[in-house]
């Protein structure tokens, strides 16, 4: 009976839905069939914990954990790059990368600031 009362609830009123990260709305495309296909491998697996139902299973969520990380990682990066643009352009002070320093074109001037900072942080106690 309370299957069918929340079912009902929910055909009726709809579910809430959660805010989700920028990275996700972006890549809800990509992302969203491979977790139904993830949570459609553990109803199998649930139903009967057969060997081939969970050879199915782990794969799925070793292809969620993948396309999440490689949406994350593509997102920061497209966003920092948009920073640095706009840092570059002066559009944006810098302040709200969290970074006072401005950006640089010159990779060599990069990995010098880069280096300056590993050693700060080694001689902190």
């Amino acid at each position: 009976m309370k299957h069918c009362l929340l079912k009902e609830a929910e055909v009726s009123i709809g579910r809430e839905r959660k805010s989700h990260a920028n990275w996700f709305l972006e890549s809800a495309s990509t992302i969203l069939p491979l977790i139904e296909a993830k949570n459609k491998a553990h109803e199998n697996l649930l139903q009967s914990e057969s060997v081939s139902h969970r050879q199915e299973f782990r794969p799925q969520q070793r292809l969620i954990k993948s396309a999440v990380d490689n949406a994350k990682k593509n997102w920061i990066q497209r966003v920092a790059l948009e920073s640095e643009e706009a840092v570059r352009d002066g559009r944006q002070d810098g302040s709200a990368l969290g970074n006072s320093q401005p950006c640089t074109k010159d990779a060599s001037q990069q990995d010098q600031l880069l280096r300056e900072r590993e050693q700060r942080a080694v001689k902190r106690p």
